[in-house]
């Protein structure tokens, strides 16, 4: 249940947000995602961690860059979680 909250927190967090919506099945560069979002990339770099933690983003290196992509199975997977577990706290909820 801890990982759950972790992870939803993770998702709720404006920048993961924001990055989450500009990653593409090619990847992006760290760079080109602190370029486009106006942020710093170090602060673009500790939200990748957080995601690339839970297996939401996927790294791929090439010589000195790194390149984010979404790992859309992973998510669907934790997407499914959640629904499945609010569905359940709805049901407990409703027969209550």
């Amino acid at each position: 249940m801890k990982k759950i909250m972790r992870l939803i927190k993770a998702l709720d967090h404006p920048d993961n947000k924001k990055i989450i919506n500009i990653l593409n099945a090619d990847g992006i560069s760290v760079m080109e995602i602190a370029m486009r979002l106006r942020i710093d990339q170090p602060i673009i770099s500790q939200r990748l961690a957080v995601l690339r933690d839970f297996n939401i983003v996927k790294c791929r290196k090439e010589g000195r860059n790194r390149f984010y992509s979404i790992n859309e199975q992973a998510l669907q997977i934790y997407i499914d979680g959640i629904s499945g577990l609010t569905s359940t706290i709805w049901k407990t909820k409703k027969g209550a």
